[in-house]
């Protein structure tokens, strides 16, 4: 009724007489069938390439008043990403922070938190401590782009989880000009887009990029989809790289051949809203040096410890429908321009894959495993290629997605597959109600294969 195919699996039995003794849930266990489940576009609730939550970050977004100077704050705005430790036990924030181009003054920052539970119209009381303090340095005009990735833990993480996933809880970030708060946004299981870029025509040999190069495009969208964030990642493995550092373009084009998003490829500075060469409003004179802002590339390279996203505060209806059209992400290059090619690299987006994670430098299939309570050679049976290599940015299966049939309740789940509630929450962060699955929805499961049951009631391992 669930649907299962991995097509992989055979290789864990031709293998299971050479390899070692596996760690894990597998440990000595040979004589055991195991059988895959289904991969599926994500649901929310299901963890994908994209972080569980965000939070687009305005001033309006605040509930009491934000006044600068007798006149409403509206000069900077931010965007925040919370990722879920794989086993539970912390969060990865990533902030940014920017400065708009007609800014004159920049704000102190004091403090930026996690508060609450409040909805999006309500706020906690004055001298309510956060859940998670996260402490910022200030944006100047010279570094009118801020990031920062913090990795934060809190008192009772179970009941943090519980709240993010309800829509419960929101980043504020506290200047001195509005110490209440003057930018926030209400933390929000996002919907998620990916694809994986790639050449579309052989290059010739001496080109400066192969076949292998390669790039990865995330777009997030809040859960209403009117606003989105676009993160375009490049590898920096020589075999992969492109065919030069310096980038032409980067745009999104929708189905309907329309341009959606452009990202600036390199660092810029501008004075006016929508420009980015530096120059004032006649297109001619140069920015004053004391409202001149700089801001960084809105591509990322892997690896670097930065991660900044191209974010938009407002996507109208029309541009989200295109967005979901068939849309291509294309990169171009001065060489793939001089050689008429379309793009040097470029992929499709299609909502992301369950339970899937972008592998970083640091990561092997066994690492995956291991951070995940698994054992490598069920991560390994659920991913093509070789377990020893170390693929940047390319998504790797760290769970089973396990598409929820008609009937189908969380305690059956449970004893199915051998999973404590807990376990199932802490791999699904973003699951809102655990008690009212959606029928067609997916889940992310690691079996616990000594108790695993198929669907004759039967236990799949032999003890």
């Amino acid at each position: 009724g669930n649907g299962r195919n991995v097509g992989s699996l055979a290789r864990v039995f031709m293998a299971a007489p050479r390899r070692r003794r596996a760690g894990g849930r597998l440990g000595q266990l040979l004589p055991c069938v195991v059988v895959g489940l289904v991969a599926m576009a994500a649901l929310r609730g299901a963890d994908a390439t994209c972080p569980t939550f965000a939070a687009w970050l305005r001033p309006e977004n605040e509930v009491h008043p934000v006044i600068c100077s007798s006149v409403p704050c509206d000069n900077i705005e931010g965007f925040a990403t919370v990722s879920v430790a794989p086993d539970g036990s912390s969060i990865t924030i990533t902030i940014q922070v920017t400065a708009l181009s007609f800014s004159s003054a920049i704000p102190t920052f004091l403090m930026a938190g996690i508060y609450g539970p409040a909805r999006s119209h309500e706020e906690m009381p004055a001298g309510t401590k956060p859940l998670v303090e996260i402490a910022i340095p200030s944006v100047a005009l010279s570094e009118s782009t801020w990031t920062g990735v913090f990795r934060r833990t809190a008192a009772d993480m179970p009941a943090l989880l519980a709240l993010m996933r309800t829509g419960q809880t929101y980043l504020d970030i506290a200047t001195d000009r509005v110490p209440e708060g003057e930018l926030r946004g209400q933390i929000e299981v996002g919907h998620c887009l990916e694809t994986p870029l790639h050449p579309a025509v052989a290059f010739p040999e001496g080109y400066g990029a192969t076949a292998k190069a390669y790039a990865f495009a995330n777009v997030m969208l809040n859960p209403m989809k009117t606003k989105l964030a676009v993160l375009m990642q490049l590898p920096q493995d020589p075999a992969r790289r492109l065919s030069s550092p310096v980038l032409s373009s980067v745009s999104i084009i929708g189905g309907s051949g329309h341009t959606l998003v452009v990202l600036q490829p390199q660092g810029y500075e501008s004075c006016v809203a929508g420009t980015f060469d530096g120059r004032q409003a006649d297109g001619v004179t140069g920015c004053n040096l004391d409202e001149r802002h700089a801001y960084v590339s809105d591509v990322t390279m892997a690896n670097s410890g930065t991660v900044v996203y191209k974010v938009m505060h407002s996507a109208s209806a029309a541009m989200v429908a295109d967005l979901h059209n068939a849309s291509r992400v294309v990169i171009q290059t001065p060489k793939s321009i001089a050689a008429g090619y379309p793009s040097e690299v470029e992929g499709m987006l299609a909502p992301a894959i369950a339970c899937r994670q972008l592998m970083t430098v640091h990561d092997s299939l066994y690492t995956l495993a291991t951070s995940h309570r698994s054992d490598w050679i069920s991560t390994w049976s659920m991913n093509d290629g070789n377990p020893d290599v170390r693929p940047t940015l390319e998504p790797r299966y760290y769970a089973h997605p396990l598409m929820v049939t008609k009937g189908e309740t969380a305690m059956a789940i449970e004893r199915r597959f051998g999973m404590p509630r807990a376990e199932i929450l802490v791999i699904n962060p973003g699951l809102a109600n655990i008690e009212e699955l959606p029928v067609g929805g997916l889940i992310c499961v690691i079996p616990n294969w000594r108790t695993t049951i198929a669907g004759n009631g039967q236990r799949i391992c032999i003890a």
